[in-house]
């Protein structure tokens, strides 16, 4: 997770100075945090396979917690700064691959951590679909920053 946190460092580097390089690092962060993005039912340097659903809705989208082989927690403040980490880069570049990444981290979000009333709860067991109800203020604060996102 550190390593999105640094990412964004670099968009900030990047908009504030100009430095191309920062942003280089804000891509390299990117690709390497995608790694650990939900895109199907096994993978992602996983020991083990999930469904596609939980409670009927899509599992793609979210951001695995750790990259270890046997960690099956896909956790709301990965998801959340891949979601706007994605945002940030598809808006500095008009990249689709950006675009596409922030709106299935949101989707997922939106499917499985978002409670009825507002709150954005900590992760699921993808592997079991068990919902973690805590509830942690820097989850909901990272997700705020989609709704600046552009939307399709």
């Amino acid at each position: 997770m550190q390593q999105q946190w640094w990412g964004f460092a670099a968009i900030y580097q990047y908009r504030t100075y100009g430095d191309t390089t920062a942003l280089g690092w804000a891509k390299a962060n990117w690709d390497k945090i995608l790694q650990q993005q939900v895109t199907g039912t096994s993978g992602n340097g996983k020991s083990f396979s999930w469904g596609s659903s939980c409670a009927g809705k899509s599992n793609l989208g979210g951001v695995f917690w750790k990259s270890s082989a046997d960690d099956t927690y896909v956790n709301a403040i990965t998801t959340n700064l891949f979601m706007a980490l994605s945002a940030h880069l598809y808006d500095l570049t008009g990249e689709d691959k950006y675009f596409t990444a922030a709106k299935n981290a949101y989707a997922y979000v939106k499917n499985h951590l978002w409670r009825s009333d507002g709150l954005i709860v900590d992760g699921m067991n993808i592997k079991t679909c068990a919902i973690t109800d805590w509830v942690f203020t820097y989850n909901a604060g990272k997700v705020s920053y989609s709704f600046c996102a552009p939307q399709t």
